[in-house]
């Protein structure tokens, strides 16, 4: 009980800076930011929260995988127009994709674990001969859902749909094994071998999950615009980089929190720093390096937090192996 309690506690006190910032926000510019508006705030930071809560099992395991994108995209496509052709509607829009978005990412993983090249270069491989599939198959002019397919956008329903992700998500990563075998692959590969985990298979699992909550992202951006289109060659790493500030951004600020409810938690961050953008009238064509420079801020700060705390540590350690030897 106490656990939880802690638990708890910290989640709140990781929510109240965005919540102050927000508000803070409101007053300064009470024209352009209303404090009604928050949900809508809340919204925005559940799509890139799905890709990243997917992304955090390859990224805990200590995997690069740019192609994360690509996937999205492929699931979206070749998801989106079987959905339309079979007449399937939303609940099948969504299983379709996320099907989609599995053999995806899970021939990425395939390719790793079979050619053992760093995921670096394997991703980023797959992820440019995906994106001209993307641009040849269905003649090249992506998917289109009807009408009655678009639900989501400001509606509630994305809220909900956010939180059924969110369910799967914290599920997987904290309740199931699987997340105690991504961790240990993070921490140690040699170790995890060692103690009997299937390495290759855990691999494989972790790309297939990043496929998953791809297709989850793809079924739930038809839902809100009702459209995917090809993009040009590395058109998909915005997308990729996305997902990977968001878990950078959230385990950073929110280091005490869960890592899934850190990732949600880093997107609201993000959406933010958006905000005030927009706000401003900041040239988009800057906007993302200025969000690229938060995040670098965000990883110095969280960088010399390590090795902070690591520095004391082995101080403890020095004065408490002094203690004895004295006492000894």
């Amino acid at each position: 009980m106490k656990k939880r309690i802690n638990s708890a506690l910290n989640i709140l006190w990781a929510c109240l800076p965005p919540a102050a910032i927000y508000l803070l926000l409101s007053l300064i510019m009470p024209d352009k930011i209303f404090l009604r508006n928050a949900r809508y705030l809340l919204i925005q930071a559940v799509l890139p929260s799905i890709l990243a809560w997917g992304a955090c099992f390859n990224m805990t395991a200590g995997h690069s995988d740019f192609s994360v994108g690509s996937s999205m995209l492929f699931s979206a496509i070749v998801g989106g127009n079987i959905a339309v052709r079979l007449n399937l509607g939303v609940p099948g829009l969504i299983v379709v994709c996320a099907v989609t978005g599995m053999l995806a990412s899970g021939l990425t993983g395939l390719v790793f674990v079979t050619l053992k090249i760093p995921s670096l270069i394997t991703s980023i491989g797959v992820m440019l001969i995906m994106e001209s599939f993307c641009a040849l198959v269905f003649n090249g002019a992506g998917a289109t859902v009807p009408s009655s397919y678009i639900i989501f956008g400001s509606s509630n329903l994305t809220l909900v749909y956010g939180l059924a992700a969110f369910a799967v998500s914290y599920y997987l990563f904290n309740c199931r094994a699987l997340g105690t075998h991504v961790r240990a692959l993070g921490n140690s590969p040699a170790i995890a071998e060692q103690i009997g985990l299937n390495i290759t298979w855990i691999r494989l699992k972790c790309f297939i999950c990043v496929g998953f909550f791809a297709g989850l992202y793809a079924a739930l951006s038809l839902g809100t615009t009702g459209v995917a289109r090809p993009v040009t060659p590395m058109g998909t790493m915005r997308t990729a980089f996305d997902a990977i500030m968001g878990f950078m951004v959230g385990t950073a600020l929110a280091n005490k929190v869960n890592t899934i409810v850190a990732i949600y938690i880093g997107a609201v961050y993000m959406q933010l720093v958006n905000l005030v953008l927009t706000a401003v009238n900041f040239p988009s064509v800057f906007s993302q390096s200025v969000v690229a420079f938060f995040v670098l801020i965000v990883i110095c700060f969280s960088t010399y937090r390590e090795v902070k705390n690591s520095r004391q540590t082995h101080l403890r350690e020095f004065r408490s192996a002094c203690r004895d030897e004295q006492a000894g």
